[in-house]
C-alpha cells in the first residue's frame, strides 16, 4: 500500500548504494540542522545520486567519531551514549528503509509474534528500571 502510494521508493529508482550514501550524508546535515535550525522541513525529499566522494567521506567521518566516542566512554560516558542515541533515533528517517516502522511489523505476524514482542518490551522496561534503581542507589 505505501509502495503504491509512493511513500517507498523502489529499488530500481534509487539503488542501496545511493540509499546508503545519502544517510552518511544526511548524518551531517542534520547536524548542522542541530546547531543551525534553517531549512527545515517535514519531508525532506531524495536528492537522487549522491557524489561517491562526499558519500565515502562522511562514512569515515562518522567512523571515526563513533571510534573517537568509544575511545571516550570510560572518561565521559555521555558522549557515546548521546552519539549513538543520535545514530539511533534517525534510522527511521535517513532514507535507507521509508515508511517502515513497528506497526508494519505487527500486520502480517501471528498472536504469537505481538506476545514475544509485548514480552520483549517488558523485559526492557523492567531492566531499565532495574538499572535506573542502581543507579539512584550508587549516587546514594
Amino acid at each position: 500500500m505505501q509502495q503504491k502510494g509512493g511513500a517507498v521508493k523502489s529499488f530500481e529508482m534509487f539503488s542501496l548504494q545511493d540509499r546508503f550514501g545519502n544517510a552518511c550524508i544526511a548524518y551531517f546535515a542534520y547536524l548542522g540542522k542541530m546547531i543551525r535550525p534553517s531549512g527545515l522541513a517535514v519531508y525532506y525529499p531524495h536528492p537522487g545520486s549522491v557524489g561517491s566522494r562526499s558519500a565515502v567521506l562522511a562514512l569515515v567521518a562518522l567512523i571515526a567519531i563513533s571510534g573517537l566516542s568509544v575511545c571516550m566512554w570510560r572518561r565521559r560516558a555521555y558522549f557515546p551514549v548521546g552519539w549513538f542515541w543520535y545514530l539511533g533515533t534517525l534510522i527511521p528517517g535517513i532514507a535507507i528503509i521509508a515508511a517502515w516502522g513497528i506497526p508494519d511489523l505487527l500486520r502480517p505476524s501471528t498472536a504469537r509474534a505481538r506476545e514475544a514482542l509485548a514480552f520483549a518490551a517488558g523485559c526492557t522496561a523492567a531492566a531499565m528500571c532495574i538499572a535506573t534503581v542502581q543507579a539512584v542507589v550508587s549516587l546514594t
